[in-house]
């Protein structure tokens, strides 16, 4: 009976050690890059908000395009002084009805407006796009590099362990010195708060990304290394090419200036007067004569108003929207020159880091556990080697980053990854 009730509290315990590690397992989600920036554009709160700015225009398209109201007119007496009565309708009353109409086409300025201001929302839409685009592979890319620089401490910090092991033994055994022990606990703990650094680093870029894609507080995030594939042929002028071509900001900058000729026209089709024109199907003695049916025509007399002020507003907006294009022309050249040169200069960078470079690092790394384990080197030389080691994975970490960082940055400044 013993046997089983033991038994019995080994397959419990063994269900909920797997529950458990479910559990952990339900809150790990392994993100490779392309899946991460499809949930990006599928779940990202804030490019969902952006959206609806395309559907308002689309809904004032729909607005431009309505009709105008025709207007109902119902006129009757309320009060007879001939006979002290109050609302004899029927004494004297007017039915009218009127619709207003532009000569000046202002109802088809309206609709070409809205649809471009539509085209305006789409490109604003996909600017919003590529910029969180970029934004995520940035945080991306950093994730990873930092995942990296997490790997080498602990793999550090994990040799560090055994020699201070040794070590403390040694000391027991009085082979070895207090002070070496202290000297290796001292690196030891320096390390450790390097570590803590970049863990800090790592749980702010994973808020972000999690909040990026709309993902729980919960959620722990595994990334994927990624590796860019960017032409090797390629010169400035092709990518200022490519960016006049496809960066949303600048085909809006583009586009206004198409928009602010068409409020000109707009506002000059304002100081034509709206023509009202009516039918009175029946006139019962409005006006003291006997009834009778008659027509109405009615029109704003464009003296005093001609809409002076918004016309001359518009033609300045003319003006204005050709200094903003031009500028927008001089900043799209002057980003992708940027970006251009700084990925060359980081290329140049990751370039030197080859494969032999590597694997002689970390066998430096290896080699120096061993001899100071076998006392062919001191503890500075070791510690000075494992320095070495670090700083040189570091910087190679960095270095690759840096050179997919600078490639990101040139699909951002060009508005398209780059595949010619």
């Amino acid at each position: 009976m013993k046997n089983i009730v033991n038994k019995l509290l080994i397959i419990v315990c063994f269900f909920w050690i797997e529950s458990a590690r479910s559990q952990a397992d339900s809150n790990l989600l392994r993100l490779n890059y392309s899946t991460g920036k499809n949930l990006l554009l599928a779940e990202n709160l804030n490019l969902l908000a952006e959206y609806y700015n395309i559907e308002i225009a689309q809904a004032e398209i729909d607005q431009a395009k309505l009709w105008n109201n025709p207007l109902f007119v119902w006129n009757a007496e309320m009060y007879s002084i001939a006979k002290n009565q109050y609302f004899g309708f029927n004494n004297q009353k007017l039915i009218q009805l009127e619709y207003a109409f532009s000569i000046s086409g202002k109802r088809i300025n309206a609709i070409r407006q809205a649809n471009l201001n539509r085209e305006l929302a789409e490109l604003a839409f996909s600017d919003v796009i590529r910029g969180m685009v970029a934004e995520y592979s940035a945080n991306y890319l950093s994730l990873n590099a930092l995942k990296e620089k997490e790997a080498i401490f602990q793999l550090i910090l994990s040799q560090f362990e055994d020699v201070i092991d040794l070590s403390t033994i040694k000391l027991s055994l009085g082979v070895n010195s207090e002070s070496d022990l202290v000297r290796l606990q001292t690196e030891f703990l320096a390390l450790q708060s390097l570590l803590a650094g970049i863990k800090n680093e790592i749980f702010q870029i994973e808020s972000n990304l999690k909040t990026m894609l709309s993902l729980p507080a919960q959620t722990k995030l595994e990334t994927q290394k990624i590796n860019y594939v960017f032409p090797e042929k390629i010169n400035i002028q092709l990518l200022i090419d490519s960016a006049r071509m496809n960066r949303p900001d600048f085909l809006m900058a583009e586009k206004n200036l198409v928009l602010n000729d068409m409020k000109y026209k707009g506002q000059k089709k304002e100081a034509y007067p709206m023509i009202n024109l009516g039918y009175q199907p029946l006139d019962g003695g409005s006006n003291y004569v006997r009834p009778y049916s008659g027509m109405v025509f009615e029109m704003s007399l464009p003296i005093f108003n001609r809409n002076q002020g918004n016309i001359r507003a518009a033609k300045v907006g003319i003006e204005q929207g050709k200094y903003t294009f031009e500028y927008a022309q001089v900043e799209l050249e002057n980003q992708v020159a940027a970006s251009y040169l700084q990925h060359l200069n980081s290329k140049g960078i990751y370039m030197q880091y080859t494969d032999q470079m590597l694997q002689r690092m970390n066998e430096l790394s290896v080699n120096a556990k061993m001899n100071f384990e076998k006392r062919n080197i001191s503890l500075i030389e070791y510690i000075d080697h494992q320095r070495a080691y670090i700083d040189h994975q570091m910087n190679w970490i960095d270095a690759t980053s840096n050179y997919y960082q600078s490639i990101n940055q040139i699909y951002f400044t060009v508005g398209k990854e780059i595949s010619f």
